[in-house]
Protein backbone atom coordinates (compact mmCIF):
# COMPACT_ATOMS: atom_id res chain seq x y z
CA UNK A 1 0.00 0.00 0.00
CA UNK A 2 2.93 2.38 0.59
CA UNK A 3 2.93 5.01 -2.17
CA UNK A 4 -0.58 4.19 -3.38
CA UNK A 5 -3.29 6.86 -3.55
CA UNK A 6 -6.67 5.81 -2.14
CA UNK A 7 -9.80 7.34 -3.67
CA UNK A 8 -7.63 9.70 -5.80
CA UNK A 9 -6.88 11.67 -2.65
CA UNK A 10 -5.08 9.90 0.22
CA UNK A 11 -1.41 9.14 -0.47
CA UNK A 12 -0.25 6.28 1.78
CA UNK A 13 3.02 7.21 3.52
CA UNK A 14 3.68 4.45 6.05
CA UNK A 15 1.99 1.69 7.99
CA UNK A 16 1.02 2.39 11.62
CA UNK A 17 -0.36 -0.99 12.69
CA UNK A 18 -3.01 -3.70 12.33
CA UNK A 19 -6.31 -4.24 14.13
CA UNK A 20 -8.99 -6.90 14.04
CA UNK A 21 -10.72 -5.43 10.99
CA UNK A 22 -8.41 -2.76 9.60
CA UNK A 23 -4.81 -2.06 8.69
CA UNK A 24 -3.97 1.51 9.68
CA UNK A 25 -1.77 3.83 7.62
CA UNK A 26 -0.41 7.32 7.95
CA UNK A 27 -1.41 9.19 4.81
CA UNK A 28 -1.40 12.65 3.24
CA UNK A 29 -4.62 14.28 2.08
CA UNK A 30 -3.53 15.69 -1.28
CA UNK A 31 -6.57 17.96 -1.50
CA UNK A 32 -6.21 19.72 1.87
CA UNK A 33 -2.47 19.01 2.27
CA UNK A 34 -2.73 17.51 5.77
CA UNK A 35 -1.91 14.26 7.50
CA UNK A 36 -4.74 11.77 8.04
CA UNK A 37 -5.07 8.17 9.18
CA UNK A 38 -6.46 5.77 6.57
CA UNK A 39 -7.85 2.42 7.73
CA UNK A 40 -8.31 -0.23 5.05
CA UNK A 41 -10.36 -3.34 5.78
CA UNK A 42 -8.30 -6.53 5.81
CA UNK A 43 -9.11 -9.07 3.04
CA UNK A 44 -10.58 -11.57 5.52
CA UNK A 45 -13.55 -9.23 6.07
CA UNK A 46 -13.57 -7.08 2.91
CA UNK A 47 -14.36 -10.26 0.93
CA UNK A 48 -17.62 -10.46 2.89
CA UNK A 49 -19.25 -7.68 0.89
CA UNK A 50 -22.39 -7.49 3.02
CA UNK A 51 -20.39 -7.06 6.22
CA UNK A 52 -17.93 -4.60 4.64
CA UNK A 53 -20.76 -2.41 3.32
CA UNK A 54 -22.55 -2.51 6.68
CA UNK A 55 -19.35 -1.49 8.47
CA UNK A 56 -18.85 1.38 6.00
CA UNK A 57 -22.47 2.48 6.35
CA UNK A 58 -22.29 2.52 10.17
CA UNK A 59 -19.03 4.49 10.05
CA UNK A 60 -20.58 7.06 7.71
CA UNK A 61 -23.46 7.53 10.16
CA UNK A 62 -21.09 8.72 12.91
CA UNK A 63 -19.17 11.13 10.66
CA UNK A 64 -21.22 14.02 12.06
CA UNK A 65 -19.87 13.49 15.58
CA UNK A 66 -17.73 16.50 16.38
CA UNK A 67 -16.13 16.55 19.82
CA UNK A 68 -12.55 17.33 20.96
CA UNK A 69 -12.22 13.85 22.49
CA UNK A 70 -13.54 11.93 19.48
CA UNK A 71 -11.30 11.10 16.51
CA UNK A 72 -13.18 12.78 13.65
CA UNK A 73 -14.31 10.49 10.81
CA UNK A 74 -13.59 12.31 7.55
CA UNK A 75 -14.79 9.78 4.97
CA UNK A 76 -15.82 6.13 4.66
CA UNK A 77 -16.18 4.59 1.22
CA UNK A 78 -15.24 1.81 -1.21
CA UNK A 79 -12.44 2.48 -3.69
CA UNK A 80 -12.49 -0.29 -6.30
CA UNK A 81 -12.97 -3.02 -3.72
CA UNK A 82 -10.84 -1.38 -1.01
CA UNK A 83 -13.14 -0.48 1.87
CA UNK A 84 -11.49 2.38 3.72
CA UNK A 85 -12.12 4.97 6.41
CA UNK A 86 -10.20 8.27 6.60
CA UNK A 87 -10.06 9.73 10.09
CA UNK A 88 -8.33 12.56 11.91
CA UNK A 89 -4.62 11.84 12.38
CA UNK A 90 -3.60 11.70 16.05
CA UNK A 91 0.07 11.49 17.04
CA UNK A 92 0.71 9.17 19.98
CA UNK A 93 -0.07 5.64 21.13
CA UNK A 94 -3.20 3.80 22.22
CA UNK A 95 -4.03 3.67 25.90
CA UNK A 96 -3.48 -0.12 26.10
CA UNK A 97 0.16 0.35 25.14
CA UNK A 98 0.54 3.20 27.64
CA UNK A 99 -0.98 1.00 30.37
CA UNK A 100 1.43 -1.79 29.45
CA UNK A 101 4.37 0.60 29.80
CA UNK A 102 3.57 2.63 32.93
CA UNK A 103 0.45 1.40 34.81
CA UNK A 104 -0.69 1.86 37.47
CA UNK A 105 -1.09 5.53 36.59
CA UNK A 106 -1.11 8.36 39.07
CA UNK A 107 -4.61 9.06 40.36
CA UNK A 108 -4.81 12.47 38.71
CA UNK A 109 -3.66 11.18 35.28
CA UNK A 110 -6.09 8.24 35.31
CA UNK A 111 -8.98 10.50 36.34
CA UNK A 112 -8.14 13.05 33.61
CA UNK A 113 -8.22 10.37 30.90
CA UNK A 114 -11.50 8.91 32.23
CA UNK A 115 -13.08 12.38 32.27
CA UNK A 116 -12.03 12.98 28.65
CA UNK A 117 -13.45 9.64 27.45
CA UNK A 118 -16.58 10.10 29.58
CA UNK A 119 -17.13 13.54 28.05
CA UNK A 120 -16.91 12.00 24.57
CA UNK A 121 -19.46 9.33 25.53
CA UNK A 122 -21.76 11.93 27.11
CA UNK A 123 -21.74 13.88 23.83
CA UNK A 124 -22.27 10.77 21.66
CA UNK A 125 -25.13 9.52 23.83
CA UNK A 126 -26.89 12.89 23.46
CA UNK A 127 -26.67 12.37 19.69
CA UNK A 128 -28.25 8.91 20.07
CA UNK A 129 -24.96 7.06 19.38
CA UNK A 130 -23.75 4.25 21.63
CA UNK A 131 -20.10 3.25 21.20
CA UNK A 132 -20.44 -0.36 22.34
CA UNK A 133 -16.70 -1.15 22.23
CA UNK A 134 -14.99 1.14 24.76
CA UNK A 135 -11.56 -0.33 25.53
CA UNK A 136 -8.00 1.04 25.81
CA UNK A 137 -7.11 -0.07 22.28
CA UNK A 138 -9.74 2.40 21.00
CA UNK A 139 -8.42 5.35 23.04
CA UNK A 140 -5.49 7.33 21.62
CA UNK A 141 -3.24 9.43 23.86
CA UNK A 142 -0.13 11.53 23.36
CA UNK A 143 2.36 13.55 25.35
CA UNK A 144 0.49 16.78 24.61
CA UNK A 145 -2.45 15.63 26.73
CA UNK A 146 -4.75 14.76 23.83
CA UNK A 147 -7.24 11.93 24.42
CA UNK A 148 -9.29 10.66 21.47
CA UNK A 149 -11.93 7.91 21.43
CA UNK A 150 -12.08 6.02 18.11
CA UNK A 151 -14.02 3.27 16.29
CA UNK A 152 -17.60 4.43 16.77
CA UNK A 153 -20.03 2.30 14.77
CA UNK A 154 -18.13 -1.00 14.92
CA UNK A 155 -20.39 -2.52 17.58
CA UNK A 156 -23.57 -1.68 15.65
CA UNK A 157 -22.20 -3.34 12.52
CA UNK A 158 -21.20 -6.47 14.46
CA UNK A 159 -24.65 -6.79 16.02
CA UNK A 160 -26.02 -7.81 12.61
CA UNK A 161 -23.32 -10.49 12.14
CA UNK A 162 -23.29 -12.70 15.26
CA UNK A 163 -20.84 -15.21 13.79
CA UNK A 164 -18.20 -12.54 13.19
CA UNK A 165 -19.05 -10.96 16.54
CA UNK A 166 -18.34 -14.22 18.37
CA UNK A 167 -15.09 -14.69 16.44
CA UNK A 168 -13.68 -11.33 17.60
CA UNK A 169 -15.23 -11.40 21.08
CA UNK A 170 -11.89 -12.22 22.72
CA UNK A 171 -10.43 -8.80 21.90
CA UNK A 172 -13.02 -6.92 23.98
CA UNK A 173 -14.60 -9.42 26.40
CA UNK A 174 -12.60 -7.95 29.30
CA UNK A 175 -14.47 -4.67 28.87
CA UNK A 176 -17.96 -5.92 27.92
CA UNK A 177 -20.84 -5.25 30.29
CA UNK A 178 -22.65 -8.34 31.65
CA UNK A 179 -25.82 -7.56 29.73
CA UNK A 180 -23.87 -7.34 26.45
CA UNK A 181 -22.21 -10.70 27.15
CA UNK A 182 -25.72 -12.14 27.60
CA UNK A 183 -26.54 -10.99 24.06
CA UNK A 184 -28.36 -7.71 24.71
CA UNK A 185 -27.69 -4.68 22.50
CA UNK A 186 -25.23 -2.16 24.00
CA UNK A 187 -26.85 0.80 25.76
CA UNK A 188 -25.36 3.97 27.30
CA UNK A 189 -25.11 2.09 30.62
CA UNK A 190 -22.94 -0.50 28.84
CA UNK A 191 -20.49 2.23 27.81
CA UNK A 192 -20.40 3.43 31.43
CA UNK A 193 -19.45 -0.11 32.55
CA UNK A 194 -16.70 -0.39 29.92
CA UNK A 195 -15.23 2.98 30.89
CA UNK A 196 -15.30 1.80 34.51
CA UNK A 197 -13.17 -1.21 33.52
CA UNK A 198 -10.74 1.06 31.64
CA UNK A 199 -10.41 3.28 34.73
CA UNK A 200 -9.92 0.15 36.89
CA UNK A 201 -7.08 -0.97 34.63
CA UNK A 202 -5.41 2.45 34.66
CA UNK A 203 -5.49 2.49 38.48
CA UNK A 204 -4.31 -1.08 39.05
CA UNK A 205 -2.47 -2.17 35.91
CA UNK A 206 -4.75 -5.19 35.42
CA UNK A 207 -8.29 -5.96 34.27
CA UNK A 208 -10.81 -7.01 36.95
CA UNK A 209 -11.63 -10.39 35.38
CA UNK A 210 -9.11 -12.51 33.48
CA UNK A 211 -8.87 -16.16 32.45
CA UNK A 212 -7.39 -18.44 29.80
CA UNK A 213 -10.38 -18.30 27.43
CA UNK A 214 -12.94 -15.70 26.44
CA UNK A 215 -15.71 -18.00 27.69
CA UNK A 216 -14.08 -18.19 31.13
CA UNK A 217 -13.66 -14.40 31.24
CA UNK A 218 -17.32 -13.95 30.31
CA UNK A 219 -18.39 -16.40 33.02
CA UNK A 220 -16.37 -14.56 35.66
CA UNK A 221 -17.80 -11.22 34.54
CA UNK A 222 -21.34 -12.59 34.95
CA UNK A 223 -20.82 -14.42 38.25
CA UNK A 224 -17.89 -13.10 40.28
CA UNK A 225 -18.10 -9.94 42.41
CA UNK A 226 -16.02 -7.03 41.16
CA UNK A 227 -12.68 -6.97 43.04
CA UNK A 228 -11.95 -3.66 44.74
CA UNK A 229 -9.29 -1.50 43.01
CA UNK A 230 -8.10 -0.40 46.47
CA UNK A 231 -7.07 -3.99 47.26
CA UNK A 232 -4.64 -3.99 44.31
CA UNK A 233 -3.53 -0.36 44.77
CA UNK A 234 -3.80 1.04 48.28
CA UNK A 235 -3.24 4.53 46.87
CA UNK A 236 -6.75 4.56 45.34
CA UNK A 237 -8.84 6.85 47.58
CA UNK A 238 -12.05 5.45 49.05
CA UNK A 239 -14.18 7.95 47.11
CA UNK A 240 -12.67 6.96 43.76
CA UNK A 241 -12.89 3.27 44.68
CA UNK A 242 -16.65 3.65 45.23
CA UNK A 243 -17.02 5.46 41.89
CA UNK A 244 -15.31 2.60 40.00
CA UNK A 245 -17.39 -0.03 41.79
CA UNK A 246 -20.61 1.85 41.02
CA UNK A 247 -19.71 2.22 37.33
CA UNK A 248 -19.04 -1.55 37.13
CA UNK A 249 -22.18 -2.70 38.93
CA UNK A 250 -23.57 -5.83 37.28
CA UNK A 251 -27.09 -4.35 37.32
CA UNK A 252 -27.27 -1.50 34.76
CA UNK A 253 -29.91 0.30 36.85
CA UNK A 254 -27.44 0.52 39.76
CA UNK A 255 -24.72 2.22 37.73
CA UNK A 256 -24.47 5.93 37.09
CA UNK A 257 -27.62 7.06 35.32
CA UNK A 258 -25.56 8.53 32.49
CA UNK A 259 -22.02 9.19 31.33
CA UNK A 260 -22.60 12.79 32.44
CA UNK A 261 -23.18 11.64 36.04
CA UNK A 262 -20.03 9.51 35.84
CA UNK A 263 -18.01 12.53 34.67
CA UNK A 264 -19.52 14.71 37.41
CA UNK A 265 -18.40 12.22 40.07
CA UNK A 266 -14.88 12.12 38.60
CA UNK A 267 -14.76 15.92 38.49
CA UNK A 268 -15.41 15.97 42.25
CA UNK A 269 -12.43 13.64 42.75
CA UNK A 270 -10.30 15.90 40.56
CA UNK A 271 -11.35 18.92 42.62
CA UNK A 272 -10.46 17.04 45.79
CA UNK A 273 -7.02 16.17 44.41
CA UNK A 274 -6.48 19.83 43.55
CA UNK A 275 -7.79 21.48 46.72
CA UNK A 276 -8.22 18.70 49.29
CA UNK A 277 -11.96 19.47 49.45
CA UNK A 278 -14.78 17.48 47.82
CA UNK A 279 -17.81 19.60 46.78
CA UNK A 280 -21.15 18.21 47.89
CA UNK A 281 -22.74 15.91 45.36
CA UNK A 282 -26.26 16.96 46.26
CA UNK A 283 -27.98 20.22 47.04
CA UNK A 284 -30.30 20.20 50.03
CA UNK A 285 -33.85 20.48 48.74
CA UNK A 286 -35.68 23.61 49.69
CA UNK A 287 -38.44 23.02 52.25
CA UNK A 288 -41.84 22.60 50.71
CA UNK A 289 -44.30 25.40 51.62
CA UNK A 290 -46.76 24.08 54.15
CA UNK A 291 -50.48 24.45 53.68
CA UNK A 292 -52.18 26.93 56.01
CA UNK A 293 -53.90 25.16 58.92
CA UNK A 294 -57.67 25.47 59.02
CA UNK A 295 -59.29 25.03 62.43
CA UNK A 296 -62.80 23.76 62.75
CA UNK A 297 -65.03 23.79 65.80
CA UNK A 298 -65.13 20.57 67.84
CA UNK A 299 -66.87 19.48 71.01
CA UNK A 300 -65.15 19.43 74.41
CA UNK A 301 -64.74 15.63 74.60
CA UNK A 302 -62.88 15.58 71.29
CA UNK A 303 -60.81 18.54 72.48
CA UNK A 304 -59.84 16.75 75.73
CA UNK A 305 -58.69 13.57 74.01
CA UNK A 306 -56.90 15.60 71.35
CA UNK A 307 -55.08 17.70 73.96
CA UNK A 308 -54.01 14.59 75.86
CA UNK A 309 -52.71 12.98 72.69
CA UNK A 310 -50.70 16.09 71.85
CA UNK A 311 -49.11 16.14 75.31
CA UNK A 312 -48.20 12.47 75.10
CA UNK A 313 -46.72 13.01 71.66
CA UNK A 314 -44.71 15.97 72.94
CA UNK A 315 -43.31 13.89 75.81
CA UNK A 316 -42.40 11.12 73.36
CA UNK A 317 -40.61 13.56 71.02
CA UNK A 318 -38.68 15.11 73.92
CA UNK A 319 -37.62 11.64 75.05
CA UNK A 320 -36.34 10.79 71.56
CA UNK A 321 -34.44 14.08 71.28
CA UNK A 322 -32.90 13.56 74.71
CA UNK A 323 -31.85 10.02 73.85
CA UNK A 324 -30.38 11.21 70.56
CA UNK A 325 -28.48 13.99 72.28
CA UNK A 326 -27.02 11.57 74.82
CA UNK A 327 -26.04 9.18 72.03
CA UNK A 328 -24.46 12.02 70.08
CA UNK A 329 -22.47 13.19 73.09
CA UNK A 330 -21.35 9.62 73.71
CA UNK A 331 -20.35 9.21 70.10
CA UNK A 332 -18.45 12.50 70.13
CA UNK A 333 -16.37 11.14 72.96
CA UNK A 334 -15.59 8.06 70.82
CA UNK A 335 -14.39 10.03 67.77
CA UNK A 336 -11.49 12.37 67.04
CA UNK A 337 -11.71 15.57 64.98
CA UNK A 338 -9.55 15.88 61.84
CA UNK A 339 -7.46 19.09 61.68
CA UNK A 340 -6.39 20.90 58.52
CA UNK A 341 -3.12 19.40 57.29
CA UNK A 342 -3.10 20.72 53.70
CA UNK A 343 0.06 22.68 52.96
CA UNK A 344 2.05 20.99 55.73
CA UNK A 345 5.01 18.62 55.52
CA UNK A 346 4.57 15.03 56.76
CA UNK A 347 6.56 15.82 59.90
CA UNK A 348 4.44 18.87 60.65
CA UNK A 349 1.23 16.93 59.91
CA UNK A 350 2.20 14.09 62.24
CA UNK A 351 2.94 16.55 65.02
CA UNK A 352 -0.41 18.35 64.55
CA UNK A 353 -2.34 15.07 64.22
CA UNK A 354 -0.67 13.64 67.30
CA UNK A 355 -2.01 16.46 69.45
CA UNK A 356 -5.55 15.19 68.86
CA UNK A 357 -4.68 11.50 69.11
CA UNK A 358 -4.52 10.89 65.34
CA UNK A 359 -1.86 8.89 63.54
CA UNK A 360 -0.44 9.00 60.02
CA UNK A 361 1.09 5.61 59.22
CA UNK A 362 3.79 5.17 56.59
CA UNK A 363 1.45 3.19 54.32
CA UNK A 364 -1.13 6.00 54.58
CA UNK A 365 1.29 8.50 53.03
CA UNK A 366 0.85 8.60 49.24
CA UNK A 367 3.06 10.57 46.89
CA UNK A 368 1.96 11.92 43.52
CA UNK A 369 3.29 14.50 41.12
CA UNK A 370 1.49 17.83 41.41
CA UNK A 371 2.73 20.87 39.52
CA UNK A 372 0.50 23.23 41.55
CA UNK A 373 1.87 22.32 45.01
CA UNK A 374 5.49 22.54 46.17
CA UNK A 375 7.37 19.29 46.59
CA UNK A 376 6.99 17.69 50.02
CA UNK A 377 3.73 19.43 50.99
CA UNK A 378 0.34 17.79 51.59
CA UNK A 379 -2.27 18.69 48.97
CA UNK A 380 -5.10 16.29 49.91
CA UNK A 381 -6.26 14.22 52.89
CA UNK A 382 -8.91 11.64 53.73
CA UNK A 383 -11.01 12.33 55.75
CA UNK A 384 -10.84 16.00 54.93
CA UNK A 385 -10.64 18.82 57.46
CA UNK A 386 -13.65 18.95 59.80
CA UNK A 387 -14.38 15.23 59.60
CA UNK A 388 -13.98 12.69 62.37
CA UNK A 389 -12.43 9.24 62.77
CA UNK A 390 -13.17 6.55 65.40
CA UNK A 391 -10.87 6.49 68.40
CA UNK A 392 -10.24 2.79 67.91
CA UNK A 393 -8.99 3.50 64.34
CA UNK A 394 -7.38 6.96 64.56
CA UNK A 395 -5.77 6.84 61.12
CA UNK A 396 -5.87 9.38 58.30
CA UNK A 397 -4.42 9.28 54.78
CA UNK A 398 -2.50 12.14 53.20
CA UNK A 399 -1.27 12.82 49.66
CA UNK A 400 2.16 14.46 49.30
CA UNK A 401 3.21 16.45 46.26
CA UNK A 402 6.30 15.18 44.46
CA UNK A 403 6.48 18.50 42.66
CA UNK A 404 6.60 18.76 38.90
CA UNK A 405 7.12 15.36 37.32
CA UNK A 406 10.47 14.90 35.61
CA UNK A 407 10.88 12.34 32.85
CA UNK A 408 14.01 10.52 31.70
CA UNK A 409 15.25 11.54 28.28
CA UNK A 410 15.40 8.34 26.21
CA UNK A 411 18.35 7.44 24.01
CA UNK A 412 17.48 7.79 20.32
CA UNK A 413 21.00 7.82 18.86
CA UNK A 414 21.17 5.25 16.06
CA UNK A 415 17.40 5.07 15.58
CA UNK A 416 15.46 6.14 12.48
CA UNK A 417 13.53 9.41 12.54
CA UNK A 418 10.17 7.66 13.01
CA UNK A 419 11.55 5.43 15.77
CA UNK A 420 13.11 8.41 17.54
CA UNK A 421 9.95 10.52 17.34
CA UNK A 422 7.86 7.59 18.63
CA UNK A 423 10.24 7.00 21.54
CA UNK A 424 10.50 10.70 22.45
CA UNK A 425 6.72 11.20 22.31
CA UNK A 426 6.21 8.03 24.32
CA UNK A 427 8.39 9.49 27.08
CA UNK A 428 6.18 12.59 27.27
CA UNK A 429 8.58 14.84 25.34
CA UNK A 430 8.53 16.47 21.89
CA UNK A 431 11.00 16.92 19.04
CA UNK A 432 11.80 20.63 18.74
CA UNK A 433 14.53 21.04 16.17
CA UNK A 434 15.71 18.68 13.45
CA UNK A 435 18.99 19.29 11.64
CA UNK A 436 21.03 16.97 9.42
CA UNK A 437 24.63 16.44 8.45
CA UNK A 438 26.89 13.89 6.75
CA UNK A 439 28.35 11.06 8.81
CA UNK A 440 30.87 8.35 7.95
CA UNK A 441 29.70 6.14 10.84
CA UNK A 442 25.93 6.63 11.19
CA UNK A 443 23.71 5.32 8.35
CA UNK A 444 21.51 7.70 6.40
CA UNK A 445 18.19 8.66 8.04
CA UNK A 446 19.44 7.61 11.52
CA UNK A 447 20.07 9.86 14.50
CA UNK A 448 23.68 11.04 15.04
CA UNK A 449 23.24 12.84 18.37
CA UNK A 450 20.64 14.43 20.59
CA UNK A 451 20.30 17.21 23.15
CA UNK A 452 19.55 16.76 26.04
CA UNK A 453 21.44 13.47 26.14
CA UNK A 454 19.87 10.23 27.32
CA UNK A 455 19.52 9.76 31.06
CA UNK A 456 18.95 13.45 31.81
CA UNK A 457 15.71 14.33 33.59
CA UNK A 458 13.58 17.20 32.32
CA UNK A 459 9.99 18.38 32.68
CA UNK A 460 7.25 16.79 30.53
CA UNK A 461 6.58 18.39 27.14
CA UNK A 462 10.10 19.83 26.95
CA UNK A 463 11.90 19.67 23.64
CA UNK A 464 14.65 17.35 22.44
CA UNK A 465 16.92 18.46 19.57
CA UNK A 466 18.13 15.73 17.22
CA UNK A 467 20.63 15.61 14.36
CA UNK A 468 19.81 13.28 11.45
CA UNK A 469 22.49 11.57 9.36
CA UNK A 470 22.65 12.11 5.59
CA UNK A 471 25.01 9.16 5.30
CA UNK A 472 28.55 9.36 3.96
CA UNK A 473 29.60 12.44 2.01
CA UNK A 474 28.80 11.58 -1.62
CA UNK A 475 31.67 10.97 -4.04
CA UNK A 476 32.78 14.16 -5.74
CA UNK A 477 32.78 14.11 -9.52
CA UNK A 478 35.63 16.20 -10.95
CA UNK A 479 35.33 18.02 -14.25
CA UNK A 480 37.65 20.66 -15.72
CA UNK A 481 37.32 23.94 -17.58
CA UNK A 482 39.78 25.80 -19.78
CA UNK A 483 40.16 28.72 -17.35
CA UNK A 484 42.92 28.94 -14.76
CA UNK A 485 42.98 30.76 -11.46
CA UNK A 486 46.02 30.92 -9.19
CA UNK A 487 46.47 27.96 -6.88
CA UNK A 488 43.08 26.52 -7.75
CA UNK A 489 44.39 24.25 -10.48
CA UNK A 490 44.65 20.57 -11.27
CA UNK A 491 47.87 18.89 -12.39
CA UNK A 492 47.27 19.92 -16.00
CA UNK A 493 46.79 23.59 -14.99
CA UNK A 494 43.01 23.76 -15.41
CA UNK A 495 40.43 25.05 -12.93
CA UNK A 496 38.70 22.37 -10.84
CA UNK A 497 34.90 22.23 -11.02
CA UNK A 498 33.16 19.77 -8.71
CA UNK A 499 29.65 18.35 -8.44
CA UNK A 500 27.88 17.48 -5.18
CA UNK A 501 24.76 15.46 -4.36
CA UNK A 502 22.75 17.38 -1.75
CA UNK A 503 20.12 15.38 0.13
CA UNK A 504 17.19 17.39 1.53
CA UNK A 505 14.49 16.26 3.96
CA UNK A 506 11.52 18.63 4.36
CA UNK A 507 10.20 18.47 7.98
CA UNK A 508 7.06 16.34 8.17
CA UNK A 509 5.46 18.56 10.81
CA UNK A 510 5.16 21.54 8.46
CA UNK A 511 1.57 22.61 7.78
CA UNK A 512 1.99 23.77 4.17
CA UNK A 513 4.41 23.43 1.21
CA UNK A 514 7.89 24.75 2.00
CA UNK A 515 10.28 26.75 -0.20
CA UNK A 516 13.60 24.90 -0.58
CA UNK A 517 16.63 26.95 -1.70
CA UNK A 518 20.19 25.67 -2.28
CA UNK A 519 22.88 28.36 -2.41
CA UNK A 520 26.44 27.68 -3.62
CA UNK A 521 29.30 30.01 -2.66
CA UNK A 522 32.53 29.46 -4.66
CA UNK A 523 35.18 31.36 -6.58
CA UNK A 524 32.45 32.79 -8.79
CA UNK A 525 30.61 34.30 -5.82
CA UNK A 526 27.19 33.38 -4.37
CA UNK A 527 24.83 31.54 -6.71
CA UNK A 528 21.29 30.16 -6.08
CA UNK A 529 21.48 26.68 -7.55
CA UNK A 530 17.95 25.51 -6.66
CA UNK A 531 14.61 27.13 -5.68
CA UNK A 532 11.42 25.06 -5.57
CA UNK A 533 8.47 24.33 -3.24
CA UNK A 534 8.06 20.89 -1.65
CA UNK A 535 5.35 19.24 0.45
CA UNK A 536 5.95 18.41 4.15
CA UNK A 537 7.82 15.13 4.52
CA UNK A 538 9.31 15.20 0.99
CA UNK A 539 12.86 13.81 0.62
CA UNK A 540 14.95 14.35 -2.50
CA UNK A 541 18.54 14.63 -3.76
CA UNK A 542 19.74 17.55 -5.92
CA UNK A 543 23.04 17.81 -7.80
CA UNK A 544 24.86 21.17 -7.64
CA UNK A 545 28.28 22.29 -8.94
CA UNK A 546 30.93 24.73 -7.74
CA UNK A 547 34.32 25.98 -8.83
CA UNK A 548 37.42 26.39 -6.73
CA UNK A 549 39.32 24.94 -3.82
CA UNK A 550 36.69 25.88 -1.21
CA UNK A 551 33.00 25.45 -2.03
CA UNK A 552 30.26 26.22 0.50
CA UNK A 553 26.71 24.80 0.15
CA UNK A 554 23.77 26.19 2.14
CA UNK A 555 20.27 24.64 2.22
CA UNK A 556 17.28 26.70 3.36
CA UNK A 557 13.80 25.29 4.07
CA UNK A 558 11.42 28.21 4.45
CA UNK A 559 13.32 30.80 6.47
CA UNK A 560 15.40 28.20 8.34
CA UNK A 561 18.98 27.22 7.49
CA UNK A 562 18.78 23.43 7.34
CA UNK A 563 22.37 22.71 6.30
CA UNK A 564 25.67 24.60 5.92
CA UNK A 565 28.60 22.59 4.55
CA UNK A 566 32.11 23.49 3.34
CA UNK A 567 33.83 21.24 0.80
CA UNK A 568 37.62 21.65 0.49
CA UNK A 569 39.47 20.38 -2.56
CA UNK A 570 41.54 17.25 -2.28
CA UNK A 571 45.08 17.96 -3.55
CA UNK A 572 46.28 15.64 -6.31
CA UNK A 573 49.80 17.11 -6.67
CA UNK A 574 52.79 14.88 -6.11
Amino acid sequence: MIGQVVNYRYEILEKSGDGSFFSVYKARDKVLNRLVAVKTMVPQYSQNREFAERMTEETQMVADLNHPNIAKVLEADNDNGTYFTAVEYVRGINLKERIRRTAPFTISYAVDIAIAVGSALEYAHRQGVVHGDVRPQNILTNSEGQVKLTDFGTARALSAFPVIREAVMLRSVHYMAPEVIRGEAPEPASDVYSLGVVLYEMLTGSVPFDAATSAAIAARTLQDPVPSPHVLNSGVPATLNEIVMKAMHKDPSQRFESAADFVTALMRVKEWLRTGYIPSAHEHPKPEPKDELVYESEDKSQSFFKTTAIWLLAVFVVAIITAGLVAWLFREKQTLPVPDLVGKTVEQAREIAGRTGLEIRDNDVHQEYNDKVDKGLIYAMDPRQGGTVPKEQPFIQVWISKGTELVDVPSVVGLTMDEAEHKINGAGLVVRRLTSEYSDTVPSDHIIRQSPTSGEQIEPMKEVDIVLSLGQNPMEKDTTSNETSGDDQTDNGSVQTRSFLVKVQVPSDATEPQQVRIVVIDDNGENEAYNEYHDPGDSFTQEVTGTGNKIRVKVYVGDNLLKDEVHNSRSRRR
